[in-house]
């Protein structure tokens, strides 16, 4: 089904990387590792204004 006035769709990863011991957000999924979470982020035009919607969703079985 296609998603109308529905305009930069993104999605985001979110990661504990041990080597810099810190957590980072990142654009693509890391080969073999479930992120801690994901992000989901766009804007959403109607006939008056642009209106941006951000989720983030925590994945429980993820571990850092």
């Amino acid at each position: 089904k296609e998603l109308k006035n529905i305009d930069n769709l993104e999605f985001k990863y979110y990661y504990y990387k041990k080597e810099t011991k810190e957590f980072l957000w990142e654009d693509n999924t890391l080969d073999g590792k479930i992120p801690l979470a994901v992000r989901l982020e766009f804007v959403f035009k109607d006939e008056k204004k642009e209106n941006p919607f951000v989720h983030t969703v925590s994945i429980p079985i993820a571990t850092p």
